[in-house]
């Protein structure tokens, strides 16, 4: 009765924490301009647009821009950004039009603060009003109609101010400073009507804290920090009222891992690495059901890329779909060498998968059948990892274990 006992709040508390998200990468058309790192993106209706950036070819800053069409698979060059390249821009949509705002102009032009908007049915760029306080390698999310440029760096240094742009009267509004403070380089996002921030450099410093703004009362949330290593250069985008943000870099080392953020629970979970190499500098966005994530650059091989991925959530057991028939008791856990699964309901055929914390798979066994299962995995680093269970392309269980040898 004590272990049976035990099995139910054990397979209770980690399936509130330790959920693991499911879903698919897959490589399609590199992207159609040169390899660089630092483009601007965005997305309209079905298309998405990729375009300036720096590449390694001679080249250097880019003004070219480029739009994608996941139906056909295919990159079509529109009209140039403008007649000098840059980088470190951002990028963002409201509506039917796109918009490129700051970065670092070629050619010794310096740190920028023109915001331009794009109209795909007449592909031309028209020049908006200026942000009051240059910067590049800024941060950015939409709330409706208006638009949120916050941090980068400055021509005398990081910021920490948030600049509320208003597509309907084309003016700027000082908000409230980023509630993380001065910072470089760091990662913003939407979802459902809220902005999401945070990452980035502080003080010579990689940094994970994330946060929440609410737009009606300009307060900034801190809630549930990155779990990843702490980063720079991250790249995110939402899809179906959760926030995917991964990839990016620190000094010498740059990332491949995927989390999945849940505003209502406020926890992260760990989804598939991209199958791309690791990388900084990246850009996303979103169509539909899918992200996409393409170009960056690799601090630890110093290579650059083109190459272009999507992600489909795999529809799996919500929180609220897990069969509390099927119980699972691990014991013990923490663990050394080895420990026991035991199941209240036999596997058939089913596959047992062990990843590590930043989502790589480390373990995986086929064809299990039975109540229980001796799990030995003593040539792992102690540590965190996820136990995955899945039978008929389903997910039974996901749970963290420890090792402790």
């Amino acid at each position: 009765m004590v272990l049976l006992k035990y099995s139910f709040i054990l397979f209770f508390l980690f399936s509130i924490r330790c959920f693991i998200a499911q879903g698919t990468w897959t490589q399609k058309a590199n992207f159609g301009g040169t390899q660089r790192l630092g483009p601007a993106s965005f997305s309209i209706d079905s298309i998405g647009y990729m375009g300036t950036g720096y590449n390694n070819l001679g080249t250097g800053y880019e003004s070219d821009f480029w739009k994608y069409d996941k139906t056909t698979n295919t990159w079509t060059q529109i009209s140039s950004f403008s007649n000098v390249g840059r980088f470190g821009a951002v990028g963002f949509s409201i509506g039917n039009k796109g918009y490129v705002a700051t970065g670092l102009l070629a050619g010794g032009g310096g740190v920028q603060s023109d915001l331009w908007e794009y109209n795909p049915s007449t592909d031309t760029w028209t020049q908006k009003s200026n942000i009051p306080v240059p910067r590049y390698d800024a941060g950015v999310f939409t709330i409706g109609t208006k638009a949120y440029i916050f941090c980068g760096s400055g021509t005398s240094g990081m910021l920490k101010d948030v600049w509320e742009w208003d597509q309907q009267t084309d003016t700027w509004t000082l908000k409230n400073d980023f509630g993380g403070g001065l910072r470089f380089e760091p990662t913003g996002i939407t979802i459902d009507n809220k902005g999401y921030a945070g990452l980035g450099y502080q003080n010579g410093l990689e940094t994970k804290d994330f946060w929440e703004y609410n737009q009606a009362n300009d307060t900034w949330i801190q809630k549930q920090d990155f779990p990843g290593l702490a980063r720079v250069e991250a790249v995110a985008f939402t899809l179906n009222s959760k926030g995917y943000l991964g990839s990016g870099s620190k000094t010498g080392l740059s990332f491949q891992d995927f989390w999945e953020y849940n505003p209502i629970l406020n926890t992260w979970n760990v989804i598939a690495s991209l199958p791309g190499a690791p990388r900084g500098e990246a850009r996303s966005f979103s169509i539909g059901d899918a992200g996409y994530i393409g170009c960056g650059f690799s601090n630890s091989s110093s290579i650059y890329f083109n190459d272009f991925w999507e992600y489909k959530p795999k529809e799996t057991n919500s929180l609220n779909e897990i069969n509390t028939n099927r119980k699972i008791l691990i014991y013990p856990n923490p663990f050394c060498e080895e420990t026991n699964l035991r199941f209240e309901i036999p596997l058939v055929n089913a596959n047992i998968s062990v990843l590590n914390i930043q989502g790589i798979l480390e373990y995986k066994i086929s064809n299990v059948y039975g109540n229980n299962y001796v799990l030995s995995i003593d040539f792992l680093e102690n540590g965190f990892y996820f136990l995955n269970i899945e039978e008929n392309d389903k997910v039974l269980y996901s749970k963290k274990i420890v090792l402790e040898n």
